[in-house]
């Protein structure tokens, strides 16, 4: 479930920022520059941030159809 509130919440702040910034390459970034601070290996942060916003790109194609 918490999973899910904070897709909805990745959702909204797209929807907001899209029109003036690259969210995906500042939701990169941030959520790499997060994880490592966690003590997370590069490598597996990565692959959480891309996982997550591919979640988030299918979620966001299934929104528009």
């Amino acid at each position: 479930m918490a999973a899910g509130d904070l897709i909805a919440q990745l959702y909204r702040l797209r929807a907001f920022l899209v029109p003036t910034w690259d969210f995906d390459a500042i939701a990169r970034a941030h959520g790499i520059a997060a994880l490592r601070a966690a003590d997370v290996s590069p490598a597996t942060a990565e692959a959480a941030v891309d996982e997550v916003l591919t979640i988030l790109g299918k979620l966001i194609h299934d929104n528009l159809n």
